[in-house]
This record gives C-alpha cells, sequence and structure tokens, in this order.
C-alpha cells in the first residue's frame, strides 16, 4: 500500500506507527505493520514487538506497528502490510493494470463528478500514452463495491426475519386476545369500582410493555450468542472490512421494535379487552360467552399466521431447491478428491526462466511422489480464485494496439509430474 492508505482511511496502528513517506524510498520495503492476528499467532503477542525483524522473501524487514483486530482490509487473510515501493521503469509502465485505487471524496463532490474528471484524466492519459486507448476508469462507492456480493442474500435474510417477527407478532395478539377473554370479571369488577377505561388501558399496556421489553432483553442476549456461532461458522460470508457486532444502533432497534410491536399488535385486543359488558357479567357470575369481533379477530390472525408461514414456507423451499442444484453442477472438470495449494517464490532467486522452471519440475517430482497423490499439476494463478488477461492476435489476421481482443487466460503444466495412476 501507498503510505497514505491508512491515513485515508482513518486508521492507526493499536502499537507503534504508521508508515512514513521515507519507508516508500528504496528497492523493496524494509518496515512492516502486522495484523492483531499475525502479532497474537506469528510472534507470540509480545508487548516489545516493535523494532522486531522479521524475513520476508530472504530480506530482513523491520516490524514498526501492529493493527487493530478490527482492521482486516482487505480480507481477513491479511497478515502484514508493506510500502508499495516501485522501480523508475514501473512508475512509467502504464500496460498492467493490477492496482486498485482508493479516494476520499471533497465536501460538495458527489460520485458522477468525480467520474468526469477521471474521464477526462483517461483522456490526456491517451494522448501521453496511445496503448491506453480503450481503458476507462469506473468509480464505485466503497461500501457499495465491497458489499454487493452480499446484498442480495442479506435482503433475503432481512425479508425471512421479516416474516418471522410477523408471525410472532400474530401469535401474540392472539394470546393476548385469548388472555383478555380469560379476565373479563376482574376487568369488570375494576370497572365497577371506578375504574376508568383509560386506566384499564394503561394497565394492559404497562403488562404488555412489561412482557415485551423482558422479551427483547431476552432476544439480544440470544442474537449476541448466536453471532458468534454463524460468524465462526462462516467468517467469509461478510466482506472483511464490515465489523459484525450488537452496537448502539442494534440495541436502540430492539428496543424500538419491543415497544413498538405491543402498541401495534396489542392496541387492539387491549381496546376489546378494556370495554367489559358489566350488566352480563355481574348477572352471569362472572361468565361471558366469547364475543363475535373478538373471535373474527382471532380467526383473521389464525388466517394470517398460516398465511405468512406458508409463504416463508415456500421461500425456504424454493432456496433449499436452488442450493441442490447449485451444488450438483459441473464445473467443467472433476474436482472429486483434488486439493488446492499456493505456492509463492522469491523472484530475486527464482527469477523467470530457467530457475523458476527447474523449481517446478522438482516440487512437481516431490510432490508426486506421496503415497497419497495420484497426479499432480501446477496453475498460474490459482483456478476459479484468480485470473490473468492477455491480447492476442489471430494468424494471418494481424491487428496492432487497442485493435487486439483480449482474453482471459491460465497457465498450466501439462505432462510434467507424476501421470495418473487413477480415475482423475
Amino acid at each position: 500500500m501507498t503510505v497514505n492508505l491508512l491515513p485515508l482511511l482513518g486508521v492507526r496502528p493499536a502499537i507503534g506507527r504508521t508508515f512514513e513517506p521515507a519507508d516508500q524510498q528504496g528497492e523493496r520495503p524494509r518496515v512492516a505493520l502486522l495484523s492483531h492476528f499475525a502479532w497474537q499467532h506469528r510472534v507470540g503477542g509480545v508487548a516489545d514487538v516493535v523494532g522486531r525483524t522479521i524475513r520476508m522473501d530472504r530480506h530482513p524487514v523491520t516490524i514498526v506497528g501492529v493493527m487493530p483486530a478490527s482492521f482486516r482490509f482487505p480480507s481477513t487473510e491479511t497478515e502484514m502490510w508493506v510500502p508499495l515501493v516501485l522501480s523508475p521503469d514501473e512508475r512509467r509502465s502504464f500496460g498492467s493494470h493490477f492496482m486498485s485505487a482508493i479516494g476520499r471524496l471533497k465536501p460538495g463532490v458527489t460520485l458522477a463528478d468525480a467520474a468526469d474528471e477521471m474521464k477526462r484524466v483517461a483522456d490526456r492519459l491517451v494522448e501521453f500514452n496511445p496503448p491506453s486507448r480503450g481503458w476507462d476508469v469506473l468509480l464505485f462507492d466503497l461500501h457499495d463495491y465491497t458489499v454487493d456480493g452480499v446484498r442480495q442474500s442479506l435482503y433475503v435474510l432481512l425479508g425471512a426475519v421479516a416474516f418471522v417477527l410477523l408471525i410472532a407478532c400474530a401469535n401474540v395478539a392472539n394470546l393476548l386476545l385469548a388472555r383478555g377473554a380469560a379476565r373479563p370479571q376482574e376487568l369488570a369488577i375494576r370497572s365497577s369500582i371506578g375504574a376508568t377505561r383509560g386506566r384499564l388501558l394503561r394497565q394492559l399496556a404497562v403488562e404488555q410493555l412489561a412482557l415485551a421489553l423482558a422479551s427483547a432483553l431476552a432476544g439480544v442476549l440470544l442474537a449476541a450468542w448466536l453471532l458468534r456461532v454463524l460468524l465462526a461458522m462462516l467468517p467469509e460470508a461478510l466482506p472483511a472490512h464490515v465489523v459484525v457486532g450488537l452496537d448502539a444502533r442494534v440495541l436502540g432497534f430492539a428496543l424500538l421494535l419491543a415497544v413498538f410491536t405491543p402498541v401495534v399488535f396489542g392496541l387492539l385486543p387491549a381496546i376489546h379487552a378494556s370495554r367489559p359488558d358489566l350488566r352480563t357479567l355481574m348477572s352471569g357470575g362472572g361468565r361471558q360467552g366469547t364475543a363475535i369481533p373478538a373471535r373474527r379477530m382471532r380467526n383473521g390472525l389464525v388466517v394470517a399466521e398460516i398465511a405468512l408461514a406458508m409463504t416463508l414456507l415456500v421461500g425456504v423451499g424454493l432456496l433449499i431447491r436452488s442450493f441442490a442444484k447449485l451444488t450438483t453442477q459441473s464445473p467443467g472438470f472433476n474436482a472429486e478428491r483434488a486439493l488446492l495449494a499456493g505456492v509463492s517464490l522469491p523472484t530475486d532467486k527464482y527469477a523467470t526462466g530457467e530457475p523458476r522452471e527447474r523449481f517446478l519440475a522438482e516440487f512437481l517430482e516431490q510432490v508426486g511422489r506421496l503415497p497419497t497423490v495420484a497426479a499432480t499439476g501446477i496453475s498460474m494463478p490459482m483456478p476459479m480464485v484468480n485470473d490473468f488477461n492477455s491480447s492476442y492476435e489471430i494468424e494471418g489476421d494481424p491487428q496492432t494496439g487497442d485493435q487486439r481482443p483480449v482474453t482471459l487466460f491460465y497457465a498450466v503444466t501439462g505432462g510434467i509430474g507424476m501421470p495418473c495412476r487413477s480415475r482423475c
């Protein structure tokens, strides 16, 4: 990263210092920042970690700081950050397109304004470097860009939770109606000795609110426990920089929902229960048949519960069916009993050419000798993870510059290493 990225993101190390402009000079990075995980698990969480030396690509690197545990940019697997050091030739190169830029807009500047300005920059770059013709600058909101892959899934989850909440609310309203039907004599006695309808409503509202707050507290405690379980089961389900937890906003929403739900779904039962028929109750010895409006309300709530439950059930069934079909789709090759491992070679020792080819051949041969390995091969980059792109031309149809078509490709070994000794 460039030395100004951390200040741009508004993040400071938990221990030590951040990068300085002098750290970006020289042939290779000489300093590094460790992640909180690397500090705890790689160097034992020692207090005097700043100033220690580690080796990266066989070169000594000094640790100058440790980042907070919440900083996981750009992924949860990142354990170290080093300054971006570019040679003079790399600074004059315009053809690689391997870096990503992050910027912060000035006050009053919109994303569209920034896109127009970057379009003008791209046009001027073509004048300076003609092969850049055809390349555009695309700007995205950082939050939208990082959550785009999970936004739809979270909306589906939100919808499912909303259905469950509505079913629970209908259940609570039905229970409140049934409870109100069981205590008409109590309310009639209170009314006969002077309790006004407003006082009866306040009594019922306080009872419902106390029950709702107790339920909300139990729900928050259960959510805190289940959240740890879900994040442990699916650590990569959400973007790395998104911190999932129960903060003041979540607790405030839970409190608002706990107050709003009984008011909305308990208001009609409370109004019905606060209007007892004193003559019928007193003449009938405290017995009162279930009123027709109450029965209709309960029947309506039961119908609503069944409809919501069926909708939720159909949605879950469709999701399960879609997931089952996805798991049975063939990726185009036999992935059974296949393992994937990454290997990173120091460029100063294994430069492109004979040393690297010799290492690859020896690596495949030694791995192929393992008794549990049936076949070996190498792909660069990682298959199904990254890819390379390059322009090409067709023999007999020469094209130059930006007219050449571009394709994605993998560089793979063919016939190197142990042959397949079983079905593969």
